[in-house]
């Protein structure tokens, strides 16, 4: 009688702890997910900011987008700085603080240039700056397609469907 119960009660653990398994694993997946939503949302803010100031003349959109974009990119580094192996998340992790990490360049190379755009902006400064940001683009691209890769057999390894994010990139 005793080892049934004790036999139960290892197979009712053993349970609970495959459970929080898949739930940490797939929470580190939409974690990595959900930070490149984001990163793509703030990236097309300071877009959109920075047509409204050639429309208007008006660039200040422009550095609070920039700003509050770094600042989310910096405190993602840090977490996934922070972050453990979860069964076979680590490649992953690296993709994804290296992209962060060539977005965090992007923003403080050519993102603050943006940032110092005015009202005497000329439009030829406004395409050289935005002409700078083309090769910059397919690069973006080859950062999220490897991340997204990643994902995929991550979640094949891990036995959850992938759902790609909504978007492909911060150039989009």
């Amino acid at each position: 009688m005793h080892t049934k119960i004790i036999i139960a009660l290892l197979l009712i653990s053993l349970t609970g702890c495959q459970i929080a398994d898949w739930q940490k694993i797939t929470h580190y997946n939409d974690e990595v997910t959900t930070t490149n939503d984001s990163v793509y949302v703030k990236g097309k803010r300071v877009g959109d900011a920075v047509a409204k100031g050639v429309l208007t003349g008006d660039y200040r959109a422009v550095k609070t987008n920039t700003d509050s974009m770094e600042i989310f990119v910096k405190k993602q580094i840090t977490f996934f700085s922070k972050q453990l192996e979860i069964k076979g998340s680590d490649s992953m992790r690296v993709a994804e603080l290296q992209y962060l990490q060539f977005e965090e360049q992007v923003i403080q190379q050519q993102f603050t240039k943006l940032a110092l755009l005015n009202a005497r902006s000329t439009g030829a400064e406004v395409k050289g700056i935005l002409a700078e940001l083309a090769p910059i683009a397919e690069k973006d691209h080859a950062y999220f397609d490897r991340i997204t890769t990643l994902q995929e057999q991550y979640a094949r390894l891990n036995g959850f469907p992938y759902t790609k994010g909504t978007y492909r990139s911060m150039f989009q």
